[in-house]
């Protein structure tokens, strides 16, 4: 937001919009219909990146389960999809 020196010396008031997030009451903010949470990633053990390795060389890539995020939620909430 921008105002000029003119309206910060005569103290101008307006009104902004901050986002935020609304708690999830359905799953208690947890993501998980259960109300589990999110589940440590069985393919990279939660750290999100996988290696594969041929010969000499070693690549190291985003876990294609869960998306580099090293967790994810099985059964995500039926009212806010995990988020």
């Amino acid at each position: 937001m921008a105002i000029s020196l003119q309206e910060a010396f005569a103290g101008k008031k307006t009104e902004i919009r901050i986002p935020g997030y609304i708690a999830c009451d359905l799953c208690d903010s947890t993501g998980s219909a259960d109300k589990s949470g999110p589940s440590t990633c069985s393919t990279c053990d939660g750290h999100g990146k996988v290696r594969s390795t041929s010969g000499f060389f070693s690549i190291e890539r985003p876990c294609p389960t869960c998306g580099g995020e090293g967790s994810s939620i099985k059964s995500p909430c039926l009212k806010c999809s995990g988020s």
